[in-house]
This record gives structure tokens, sequence and C-alpha cells, in this order.
């Protein structure tokens, strides 16, 4: 609505906006000691159902899409990047008979999951 009645027919203009409204969404939660992902999640879910359809300049969704992809990229990688570190430096870490367990449950879990879910698509 607000970008309506701007008129904002610059896509950096609406994404900026778009971008704040979640940032602010985040916010609001955190200062009522709420969660803010899950208020980050509810405010993406929104964004993508409302807002995506309601923008306004030209090239604008092709614009969005793509900046939120990279922000999603670049997340994703910090957070692997700062756990990676952070087991690395992780003074117990030296027990190997539990990494290799570890690694070994994973594994079949997923196993397990996979083709669970791999039998039930295909019948």
């Amino acid at each position: 609505l607000v970008l309506k009645v701007l008129a904002a027919e610059d896509s950096r203009i609406e994404v900026t906006f778009a971008f704040i409204f979640s940032y602010v969404a985040f916010q609001a939660a955190e200062a009522a000691a709420l969660s803010g992902i899950v208020s980050s999640m509810v405010a993406g879910f929104l964004a993508k159902h409302l807002l995506f359809h309601n923008l306004t300049g030209l090239g604008s969704q092709p614009f969005s899409l793509a900046f939120f992809q990279l922000l999603a990229n670049l997340s994703e990688a910090l957070i692997f990047l700062l756990l990676g570190i952070n087991i690395a430096l992780f003074q117990d870490s030296s027990n190997i008979g539990f990494t290799i367990w570890t690694i070994f449950l994973i594994l079949l879990g997923r196993a397990a999951n996979v083709f669970t879910c791999s039998a039930v698509s295909n019948a």
C-alpha cells in the first residue's frame, strides 16, 4: 500500500522498502521479547504473497527475486562459514570416535529419509 501511495517507479526503492518492512517486523518482535526468526519468516511469506504482486516499477519483480536470492545465498554461506570456524576452534573436538559416529548417524538418517520419501512419492 505504501508503494502504491508513493508511486515509486524505481525498482530499487520498492525493494528497499520491502527489505525495511521485513527488518522492522524483526525488530518489533525482538523489542517485544518474541521470536525475531519466526517474525522474519512470516514477514517473508506475507511479502511474497502480497508485496511481490504489487510491485509497480518495470523490472521490479525480477530485481526483487534476484536481490532476495542473493541475500539468502550470502546469509547461508556466512552461517556455514561461522559454524565451520566455531567447530574448528572448539577445544574439545579431539574426540575422533564421536565425530565418526556422528557423521555415520547423519548419513544413515539422511539415507532413511531420502529412500522413504522417494518410495512414497513414486508409489
